[in-house]
């Protein structure tokens, strides 16, 4: 919805696309030095092109459902805020007073990567079209390369950071939310409500691989 609305606006000449980007993307100068605080919420909606927008759609289509099953509508709508205040936070402060914006919804993507990664380690999935990994050794890998991008700065205008402080957002509230404890037998043991608990959730771990590619 913001994506389209400021592509009408721009053809429209009432303002430009980079002006646009500046008001709605997040930037220390503009939600510090201007105090546009309407940026944490508009930041994750804005994208910078239509095939960066499809691509998170898709994402989210893939990735979301399972989770939000998991977890219930109000965990799942918390786990989602989260990923994005804090990628777009953890992208700013390591950007402070650079100037460069933020944008998208990327962060929220990488979250919930991270939890298909919790979720269901064992599930296989196509990385780049070429390799079949465990979800779990994907998630590693992809932290590995968005860490190294975000060190080396050749992100190519990728907010890297953005994706690593989502996907440890996503981490960190799960493990919150889930404690463990061993049993008797040595194993481990997840506490948890409906879905999250139990043999179903063994089950659910070991479903076919997802028709989708990383």
């Amino acid at each position: 919805m913001v994506y389209t609305t400021v592509e009408v606006l721009n053809t429209f000449g009432v303002i430009s696309r980079q002006q646009s980007i500046a008001f709605l993307g997040l930037s220390y100068p503009g939600l510090v030095d201007h105090t546009w605080l309407h940026q944490l919420i508009t930041a994750p909606l804005m994208h910078g092109s239509l095939l960066h927008l499809l691509f998170n759609i898709l994402s989210l289509w893939m990735l979301g459902p399972q989770v939000e099953r998991l977890l219930g509508l109000r965990r799942y709508v918390t786990f989602s805020v989260l990923c994005a205040f804090s990628s777009m936070l953890g992208f700013m402060l390591l950007n402070i007073k650079t100037g460069r914006i933020v944008i998208g919804y990327s962060g929220v993507i990488f979250g919930l990567l991270v939890a298909q990664a919790v979720y269901f380690p064992n599930s296989l999935i196509n990385v780049f079209a070429f390799f079949t990994m465990r979800m779990k050794q994907a998630a590693v890998l992809m932290g590995a390369i968005e860490l190294y991008l975000t060190i080396t700065g050749e992100g190519g205008g990728t907010a890297n950071a953005a994706h690593l402080f989502g996907g440890l957002a996503a981490f960190v509230y799960l493990r919150a939310l889930r404690p463990r404890r061993k049993s008797s037998t040595g194993s481990v043991l997840d506490y948890g409500d409906g879905p999250i608990a139990g043999t179903q959730s063994r089950r659910r771990r070991n479903r076919p691989r997802l028709p989708w590619d990383l």
